[in-house]
């Protein structure tokens, strides 16, 4: 069974400045940066009681 994910505006804007941070450090770093985000939340996807940190906010440390 798969869950709908909602990423805040507010997330995807500090996920796009982690990959330019990224990318500043080695080009192509953010893509890999990127590919963990969307690993993981296809882990949270999946498996959405994996960390339950306020009432129906699920959490996956990254």
């Amino acid at each position: 069974m798969s869950f709908k994910i909602k990423i805040e505006p507010d997330a995807v804007e500090d996920i796009q400045q982690g990959i330019e941070w990224y990318n500043k450090q080695l080009a192509g770093l953010g893509k890999k940066f990127l590919n963990e985000i969307r690993t993981h939340i296809n882990l949270l996807k999946h498996n959405p009681y994996y960390q339950i940190r306020y009432d129906n906010v699920h959490c996956i440390p990254l």
